[in-house]
Order: structure tokens, then sequence, then C-alpha cells
């Protein structure tokens, strides 16, 4: 939540995939600091139902410092359709000046699987936990987590990151412009090479610059 005395920060979730019929979840405000302050339950929406979250409105003047962040999560009271495919659009709008901003996220959580497993997500981010067979990870806009994932891994990320915790087997990953963190490899014969003191080589993408000129169009923010 950007600074409440100037900015309007508005929550609408939406459904991710065509699949889902139900969203159960919750929006949780905390201050600064990290600290809880408001939970709003939103109930288990029905796919037809748009449902936009004034988040100024639901803490007032009970937002220690002025402001913090909000967190949507889903709420296993009121319903268990949670897929892992959470999404929502946020809108940040300057009441001083008129201009409004908007961002989006999602989030695939994949955990306990057994077998090969694929992901693929355009805006939001991927974890894959304890996952016990081969798994292929592909995103347009958002990171990839990993632990625990035994077996081939595959990972392409356009615009992310990729950070991988034990990882028992093969990795291909690929980021174009994102940082790869890897903790606890093993496996592969490319890995028992640069053991013994061989090279260990990584794919890097070409590099383009594109340069933006002139402005944007009236309710274009991006």
């Amino acid at each position: 939540m950007l600074p409440v005395a100037r900015y309007t920060s508005i929550a609408l979730p939406t459904p991710m995939s065509t699949a889902q019929a139900h969203l159960p979840i919750k929006l949780a405000v905390y201050d600064k600091d990290g600290k809880q302050v408001h939970e709003h339950k939103l109930g288990n929406l029905k796919r037809s139902v748009s449902v936009a979250i004034v988040a100024n409105d639901l803490v007032k003047a009970a937002l220690p410092g002025g402001y913090g962040h909000m967190e949507l999560t889903y709420d296993f009271d009121a319903g268990e359709d949670a897929d892992g495919w959470l999404h929502a659009l946020f809108r940040f709008h300057d009441r001083e000046t008129g201009h409004s901003a908007e961002t989006s996220f999602g989030e695939i959580v994949l955990g306990g699987v057994r077998g090969d497993a694929r992901a693929k997500s355009q805006h939001g981010s991927v974890t894959a936990t304890d996952v016990g067979g081969g798994l292929v990870v592909e995103t347009t806009h958002g990171g990839v987590e990993l632990d625990r994932v035994s077996g081939p891994v595959e990972v392409t990320v356009e615009h992310g990151g990729v950070e991988a915790r034990e990882l028992r087997g093969t990795a291909k990953v690929r980021a174009q412009d994102g940082e790869v963190s890897i903790h606890g490899f093993g496996g592969g014969l490319d890995v028992a090479v640069a053991m013994g003191g061989g090279p260990y080589h990584f794919v890097m993408p070409r590099v383009t610059s594109v340069w933006l000129t002139g402005r944007l169009r009236p309710w274009v923010s991006a």
C-alpha cells in the first residue's frame, strides 16, 4: 500500500484459469513494520463475481506510519477450491495528480508431486516444493522458486529470476533478464566434470536495447 494520505490502493481478484469456478480468498493489510492491522474475508467468490477492494477504506486511520502492504491469500475456511492459480489486479491512484498505475500478480504452487510436472505462467510466479519427478517450468513475467526437486529440471524465464535449492538431478536454466541462484545442486555428468576442474557452460541470451520515445496514449500506464 502506497502512503494513504496521497494514494488509493485497490485490489481486484480475478480468475487466472478458465477452469476456475470459485476463488476462496481473504485480504490482509500490514503496516510498514510488517504487523497485520486488518483482515478482510471475501468468501468463496464465484467466477462471475468481480469485487474491487479499496484498501484505504479498510484501514482508514489505523495504519501506523501511513503505508504498508496488502496480501491476498487463500481462505480455506470459505472453501477448498484452491488450485494454486491465485491472481489479482492492483491499481494505485495518485489523488493529487490524477495518475494511476496498474500491476498484476499470479502464482502457481506445486507441492508433493510424484511424477513429471509442467507449469506455465504468463503473469505470475511459480513455486515448486518436494517434486519427485521431472519438472518443466515456463514463465513470461514472474520468478521461479524451486526447493527439493528430483529428476531433470528445465526452467525458461523471460522476465524474472530463478532461485533453486536442493536440486537432485540435471538442470537446464534459461533466464533472459534476471538473476539465477542455485544452492545444493547435485547430479549429471556436466556437474561431475565441473567438480573435476572442467569448464561449466551457461547459455547466455542475446541482449537487445530498445529505446522508447514520445508519450503514452491516454489510459495507457505501461
